[in-house]
C-alpha cells in the first residue's frame, strides 16, 4: 500500500505542465548558482563597461586587446581563483579591453599598431603587455579575443547575456528566502491565534486584519523605505508584507483540529502548548502550507522586480530584473534597444509562469 507521499509524487508526476514548470524551474536555479562559470562576463556583477559598445544589439561580434591594468594584475592573472571565490563572487577585473574595428594588428619598433572601434590607428608600447618578443602569432593568441555578445548589450556597453544570468540569483534567493521566512512567521502567528483562541485570537486577528487591509507591494514600499536599500534588508521587507496568508490559513486549519479527540488526548498528558501545535497539529496541515509557500514565493519574485525597478532593491552595480527593465523600457518605443526589457521580462515572465505551475500541481496532488 502507498504511503500518501508515494501518492502525492505520483499525482505530481502525471502532472505534465507541473513537471515541466519544475525542470525549467530547476534550470534557472542551476543558472543562478553557477552564473559565474557559464556567464561570458565571469567579472564580479558582470559589471565590465565598454561605453563604445552601448547598446548593441544581439550577437554583435567585436575583436579586442586584452591589456592588463597593472603588473600586480599581471600576476594575478597567473594565479587561479579557487572554485568557491569564482562560485560567489566571480573573477577579479584584470585587463581592459581595447575594442578594434577588425583583427588587423601588427608589431613594429616594439609597439602594437591597430585600428580602434570608431577608425582611428593608434598603436601602444608591447611592453604594457608584459609581452617580449616580436612573434605576432604568439601576441595574437594570447591578447586578441573576439567578444560575442549573443543578447547584445547595455547602455553601459556591458554583457547582457551576463547580467541576465547573474540577475537571477537575487530573484530567486530573495524570493525564497523572504518565502521561508514569511511563512515561518505566518506559521507562528496562526499556530498562537488558532490554538489558544479567546482574547488571544481576538488581539492577533485584529492585527492580522490590519496588516491584511494594506496592498502588499505599497506594504513592502514602505518597508523598504525605511529599512534601506540592500539584500537582506529586501528579503526582510517582502516576508514581513507577505505572512498574512500563511497566518490566516494555519489559524483556520488550527482551529479545525484542536477540539479533535487526539490533540485532547495530548491535553490530558500535560505537553506543553509548543509540543502540540508544533508536533501533532502542524504536522496534519503540512500539504496547505506547502502550497501556499510555493504561491508565496512566485508573489515574492514579482514584489523584488517590482521593488527593483523602483530603485528599493539591492545595491546599484548588482544586476537584477526589475533593476534591467527599468534600465530599458524606454528604448521600447522611443528608441533603438527593445531587447534591453524585453530578455529581463520574458525571464522573469518564465519563472512566474513555472512557479505557478509547480504551486498548481501541488495543490492538486497534496489537497
Amino acid at each position: 500500500m502507498k504511503s500518501p507521499t508515494q501518492i502525492a509524487i505520483f499525482k505530481f508526476k502525471k502532472n505534465l505542465p507541473a513537471v515541466l514548470g519544475l525542470a525549467y524551474f530547476c534550470v534557472w536555479l542551476a543558472v543562478s548558482i553557477f552564473a559565474y562559470f557559464i556567464s561570458p562576463d565571469d567579472t564580479q556583477n558582470a559589471n565590465n563597461q565598454r561605453l563604445e559598445l552601448g547598446k548593441k544589439p544581439p550577437n554583435t561580434h567585436v575583436f579586442a586587446l586584452t591589456l592588463p591594468l597593472s603588473q600586480t594584475n599581471m600576476q594575478e592573472s597567473q594565479q587561479k581563483v579557487g572554485f568557491f571565490t569564482l562560485l560567489w563572487k566571480g573573477k577579479p577585473q584584470i585587463s581592459s579591453d581595447i575594442l578594434l574595428k577588425n583583427a588587423d594588428i601588427s608589431i613594429q619598433k616594439n609597439k602594437i599598431y591597430f585600428t580602434t572601434l570608431s577608425g582611428a590607428k593608434e598603436s601602444i608600447a608591447v611592453e604594457k603587455f608584459g609581452f617580449s618578443g616580436s612573434n605576432l602569432s604568439e601576441f595574437r593568441n594570447k591578447f586578441l579575443k573576439e567578444r560575442v555578445f549573443r543578447l547584445g548589450t547595455d547602455s553601459y556597453g556591458r554583457d547582457l547575456l551576463s547580467r541576465l544570468l547573474l540577475g537571477s540569483r537575487v530573484s530567486i534567493a530573495v524570493g525564497l528566502l523572504s518565502a521561508l521566512l514569511s511563512v515561518f512567521i505566518g506559521i507562528i502567528i496562526g499556530c498562537v491565534a488558532g490554538y489558544f483562541g479567546g482574547k488571544t485570537d481576538n488581539l492577533l486577528m485584529w492585527f492580522i486584519s490590519v496588516v491584511w487591509s494594506l496592498p502588499t507591494l505599497l506594504l513592502a514600499i514602505v518597508l523598504g523605505f525605511v529599512m534601506g536599500t540592500g539584500f537582506w534588508q529586501l528579503m526582510l521587507a517582502i516576508a514581513l508584507s507577505t505572512w498574512v496568508e500563511v497566518a490566516r490559513m494555519v489559524r483556520g486549519q488550527v482551529l479545525g483540529i484542536r477540539n479533535l479527540q487526539y490533540i485532547e488526548a495530548t491535553k490530558s498528558l500535560a505537553y506543553p502548548a509548543w509540543r502540540v501545535m508544533f508536533r501533532h497539529i502542524l504536522p496534519n496541515i503540512f500539504s496547505p502550507i506547502i502550497v501556499l509557500a510555493v504561491a508565496n514565493f512566485g508573489s515574492a519574485v514579482l514584489i523584488e522586480s517590482g521593488m527593483s525597478f523602483l530603485g528599493l532593491g539591492v545595491e546599484l552595480g548588482v544586476p537584477t530584473w526589475g533593476r534591467m527593465i527599468f534600465e530599458g523600457y524606454t528604448f521600447i518605443v522611443f528608441e533603438n534597444g527593445k531587447w534591453l526589457a524585453i530578455f529581463p521580462g520574458l525571464a522573469l515572465i518564465s519563472l512566474i509562469i513555472s512557479i505557478n505551475l509547480i504551486g498548481n500541481g501541488l495543490r492538486d496532488s497534496l489537497l
